[in-house]
């Protein structure tokens, strides 16, 4: 279960950065 928790605040944490590369491309 926590595997599971880690691996989805992975995918969040990550998925925040691409949003703010993406965001900081078009700015």
């Amino acid at each position: 279960m926590s595997k599971w928790l880690n691996d989805s605040n992975l995918k969040i944490k990550n998925s925040k950065k691409y949003m703010l590369k993406f965001y900081n491309n078009y700015m």
